[in-house]
C-alpha cells in the first residue's frame, strides 16, 4: 500500500509525529491516507519498544552531564548543541541537569588539607536497570525496581548499593555499600555522606573500613544522598523512604 498523496510524508516527519505533535495539515493527511496511518503506527510501536528495552542508552554519561552543567565550554559547539537538544527532549536528563546546577550553587565545606584550587566534579549516580520481577514497594527511584540485595546505583567509576529497614518506631534505617569498579583503585574509608531533605543536610555519617555507611532514625520522605569524594561529589537523587 502506498501513500495516496503526491506530497508524501518523510520518515523524519513520522519521527516527529511519534511525539504527538501533529500539525493540522498533517492531521488531515493522516485522516485521509490509510497507508500513512499504518506506517505511523508501525514507527510508534518500534519507538515504544526501543524506549522500553534501550532505556537511556543515548543519554550523556553522568560525567559528561556534570561537566556540561559546570563548564559547557569544554565541549565543541556541535557537542553543546547535541547535548542541549537532548536535554530539551529527555525529562530524566533535564531533571538531573537541573539538580546538578542547583547543587553546584551550594557551598561545599572542604577539608583543611585540600587544595582550594582543586576542581570538584558533581556526578549523578544512576540506578542500574533491573527486571520487573525484582520490584519491591520498600524503596523507589523514578518508579524503578529494587534488587534483592538493595538498590544498585552506578557512575563511571563506582557502584553504590542502598538498603532500607524499618526500625521499631515509624522511622527507617538506611544503609549503603560503595565499591570501585576497578579493584583497589579508590579508597572510601572516611568519606562523608550527607542525607539531604529539601536541600538541607538532615544527617551526616562517614564510610567505615568496610566501605559501608548507615543512617538511623530516618523519617519517611524524599531525600538526596551526597558522597564527598576527594575530587568529586556523587549524588543519588530522589531516594524515597516510605
Amino acid at each position: 500500500m502506498t501513500c495516496s498523496f503526491l506530497d508524501t510524508l518523510t520518515d523524519t516527519v513520522f519521527e516527529h509525529l511519534v511525539s504527538g505533535d501533529i500539525p493540522e495539515n498533517v492531521r488531515h493527511h493522516l485522516e485521509t491516507c490509510e497507508s500513512c496511518r499504518t506506517h505511523l503506527a508501525e514507527i510508534a510501536s518500534l519507538s515504544s519498544f526501543a524506549q522500553r528495552y534501550l532505556y537511556r542508552v543515548v543519554c550523556p554519561s553522568p560525567d559528561d552531564l556534570a561537566l556540561f552543567a559546570d563548564a559547557p565550554h569544554h565541549f565543541s559547539q556541535e557537542e553543546q548543541t547535541r547535548i542541549q537538544h537532548h536535554l530539551d527532549q529527555c525529562v530524566e536528563c533535564r531533571t538531573e541537569y537541573e539538580l546538578l546546577t542547583e547543587m553546584l550553587g551550594l557551598p561545599l565545606t572542604l577539608p583543611s588539607s585540600m587544595d582550594l584550587g582543586t576542581t570538584i566534579r558533581t556526578i549523578i549516580a544512576r540506578l542500574r536497570p533491573t527486571s520487573a520481577s525484582s520490584m519491591s514497594p520498600t524503596m523507589a527511584l523514578r518508579g524503578a525496581a529494587l534488587l534483592p540485595e538493595g538498590l544498585v546505583y552506578e557512575t563511571d567509576d563506582v557502584l553504590i548499593v542502598l538498603d532500607l529497614e524499618r526500625e521499631h518506631n515509624a522511622a527507617f534505617s538506611l544503609s549503603g555499600f560503595i565499591s570501585s569498579k576497578e579493584t583497589d583503585q579508590l579508597v572510601f574509608e572516611g568519606v562523608n555522606v550527607h542525607l539531604r531533605h529539601n536541600g538541607e543536610i538532615l544527617q551526616t555519617t562517614t564510610i567505615d573500613e568496610f566501605d559501608t555507611f548507615v543512617f538511623s532514625n530516618v523519617p519517611p520522605g524524599m531525600y538526596h544522598l551526597e558522597l564527598e569524594l576527594p575530587d568529586a561529589r556523587i549524588l543519588i537523587e530522589t531516594v524515597e523512604v516510605a
